[in-house]
């Protein structure tokens, strides 16, 4: 069997998982992006439970989804002044907001990260390597 075909089939439990959650939670009638944080943080945390050398990838690279979509975010609302409260309609989800973002689309986009950044080294059995290590092969 190819790398990629096993790639896949690692992916089958993973991706019922996710897909399972999102649909239970969007089928108790709350918001999209809530159901579809659930199923990232459950698919995450399957990922996590598989891999648990993978925490610290997950952790940062929730943060730094959140970090790079600020900036976005900022954009936007500079741009175009009221628009993710006239488009998004955060109230339905989120009142609270920090540093201008809706604290909903925060859990969304660090859901979000939390379940990438270790879906690839997950996908393919790919262990990590701490960045000290690698600067002193390569000197």
């Amino acid at each position: 069997m190819s790398d990629c075909a096993r790639a896949l089939m690692r992916m089958v439990p993973f991706l019922l998982l996710s897909l399972l959650v999102v649909w239970g939670v969007w089928a108790l009638q709350v918001h999209s992006s809530v159901a579809c944080a659930a199923g990232m943080l459950a698919g995450g945390s399957y990922l996590l439970w598989r891999r648990p050398d993978l925490w610290p990838e997950a952790l940062v690279s929730g943060a730094l989804m959140v970090a790079v979509t600020l900036p976005v975010f900022w954009l936007l609302a500079w741009l175009s002044p009221h628009w993710v409260d006239q488009s998004w309609q955060p109230g339905l989800y989120s009142r609270w907001r920090l540093l201008g973002m809706p604290l909903g689309d925060m859990a969304f986009y660090a859901c979000s990260g939390f379940q990438c950044g270790p879906l690839l080294a997950f996908m393919f059995d790919f262990r990590w390597q701490p960045l000290q290590r690698r600067m002193t092969v390569h000197q």
